[in-house]
């Protein structure tokens, strides 16, 4: 029987596997492989959730992705993401051994034209957390990927000679370790974007050929517009202030400057009338009570779904979180910040797209009377969401199916 291994560094990103997992299970064994023991996380060796096996790499006595692949032998390896240098050790374990990858967007890619401000900007806060990111690549990312070129063939000097261009590229990680340029170590058999701007980010910024990608929508919009289209005649509160968190807020604020920051837009939305709202991001639900106790007038949210996060919001503020497109698609103006500790972020978004404000005067003005361009953002939602008919999950399970040889 066919078995397809997911792959990624830790397990907060499942349900991007967990969603595929039961229809693929028919017709083949599934594994979930993740690499939390690396980032010393303390997850169990082995678990089951919804009856899939997520196996940390300590299961098999090894920390060579190689020898897991080589050992379990799957048709497939469905990875989330394809730019570092474990994901070039992982590709090439699976061209050696014959194994399909297929790569899978777990999040909309930023903004196709802001790329090169991200570059620059991003290279300030890659190295904040510079002593664990250096003892994971030096002890663990690096071994595997030597292991990985010599099992392939590599010759020694061939192997150290890449070795050392990846060194001399943490002068330009973000470009290099987010953005990299498409080659053999980084070829999928097949991509699965969610949007014509990630479409656009793989062909004309990466240089990946046109036919490895495929646009299917992103799933997690499938149920919002279900939820979305019942509930759009009704009527809406406009009661709150929702800021929402991105996924790289560990390396550029510490939690204190973040707590601080947010005490500020609390108090404002509290000024003007408002319930402030905070949806933390993944990466920082283990601290929602750290900001419960902190900000107490503010609501903390974990998990929802965001048509109910969303709601009755009168405004939506956020740094660069792709989930501002479910308030788009919602009608809801979206704010960033560009002052105090804010200003230590890229600028992810066109000015004419978002409204922005310099200091808490406009913070406040803004939230009285918020504002949409309607047409930049009609232009932007069209860029980012391709597909509004909830068929995305099936397209991606078809796409899936055709490159493994599942025929239903």
């Amino acid at each position: 029987m066919k078995k397809i291994l997911y792959i990624d560094y830790w397990t907060k990103g499942s349900h991007n596997f967990l969603r595929l997992d039961k229809e693929l299970r028919k017709h083949c064994v599934t594994l979930f492989l993740h690499l939390s023991s690396w980032r010393e996380e303390g997850n169990s060796r082995e678990r089951h959730v919804d009856g899939l096996p997520f196996r940390d790499i300590s299961y098999y006595d090894t920390n060579y992705v190689f020898k897991v692949l080589e050992r379990e032998r799957p048709c497939a390896v469905i990875l989330l993401n394809l730019n570092t240098i474990t994901d070039r050790s992982i590709v090439l374990s699976c061209k050696q051994l014959g194994i399909k990858v297929i790569y899978l967007s777990h999040g909309s890619l930023s903004v196709y034209e802001k790329i090169d401000d991200l570059i620059t900007s991003g290279r300030v806060y890659y190295f904040n957390n510079v002593i664990a990111r250096a003892r994971r690549t030096i002890f663990r990312v690096f071994p595997d990927y030597w292991y990985s070129k010599r099992r392939c063939g590599g010759s020694l000097f061939s192997v150290l000679r890449s070795v050392m261009m990846h060194l001399w590229n943490y002068g330009r990680p973000v470009r290099h370790f987010m953005f990299p340029q498409y080659n053999n170590e980084l070829d999928a058999d097949v991509c699965l974007v969610f949007s014509r701007n990630d479409f656009d980010v793989f062909t004309e910024y990466r240089g990946y050929p046109k036919e490895k990608i495929v646009i299917t929508g992103n799933p997690e919009y499938d149920e919002f517009f279900v939820d979305y289209e019942r509930d759009k005649n009704n009527t809406k509160k406009n009661t709150k202030v929702t800021y929402v968190d991105e996924g790289s807020i560990d390396d550029i604020l510490t939690i204190d400057e973040h707590i601080d920051a947010l005490r500020d837009i609390q108090e404002t939305a509290v000024k003007c009338g408002l319930q402030f709202e905070i949806k933390l991001h993944p990466r920082t639900y283990d601290r929602a009570d750290t900001y419960r106790k902190a900000l107490p007038r503010s609501v903390v949210i974990t998990q929802i779904k965001f048509h109910s996060l969303f709601r009755d919001s009168r405004i939506v503020i956020s740094q660069g979180s792709t989930v501002i497109l479910y308030a788009m698609c919602m009608g809801i103006p979206v704010l960033v910040p560009r002052f105090g500790s804010f200003l230590k972020f890229p600028e992810y978004y066109r000015k004419e797209t978002v409204m922005t404000c310099n200091n808490l005067h406009e913070l406040e003005l803004c939230m009285k009377q918020p504002k949409i361009n309607k047409q930049p953002y009609s232009d932007f939602l069209s860029r980012f969401i391709t597909y509004q008919d909830s068929m995305s999950l099936n397209r991606i399970l078809e796409s899936i199916k055709s490159h493994v040889g599942i025929t239903s």
